[in-house]
């Protein structure tokens, strides 16, 4: 298990994606995940961050936020990608693995903030203990 103080993101280019369900509290879901995550960047000595946020099942393939993340970081403009959790990605384990592998190959790290278990199989998915 990895700390959260192994994870310094100063002088990182941070992503935050952020996915909510479609429904009547998709918008307040999705700002209380990217609170969340902006804490977090401040906690880990982050300078800032660019979030992504789409609103729409994590089945759907096609979600403008997670393609423009994706370019973002083959174009190197990211560099560490925060969620809440890696069912934010994707429902689908093989969704989610096949995503951290495009963010892997672009140079960019995963991680999920609330998860406890380590998963080295799914790209560079870093799971921390809050």
């Amino acid at each position: 298990m990895i700390e959260m103080t192994d994870l310094n993101l100063k002088e990182r280019k941070v992503a935050l994606y952020i996915r909510s369900a479609s429904g009547q509290q998709s918008d307040k879901k999705n700002d209380q995940q990217e609170q969340q995550l902006q804490a977090y960047v401040r906690r880990s000595g982050g300078n800032g961050s660019i979030s992504y946020k789409d609103i729409g099942s994590g089945s759907n393939a096609d979600r403008p936020a997670l393609k423009r993340l994706l370019d973002d970081a083959r174009e190197g403009k990211v560099d560490r990608v925060l969620v809440i959790d890696s069912s934010r990605l994707a429902r689908s384990v093989i969704k989610q693995f096949l995503i951290g592998l495009e963010l892997e190959k672009a140079g960019a790290e995963l991680i999920a903030i609330q998860q406890r278990v380590h998963c080295p199989h799914c790209g560079q998915l870093r799971n921390v203990q809050k």
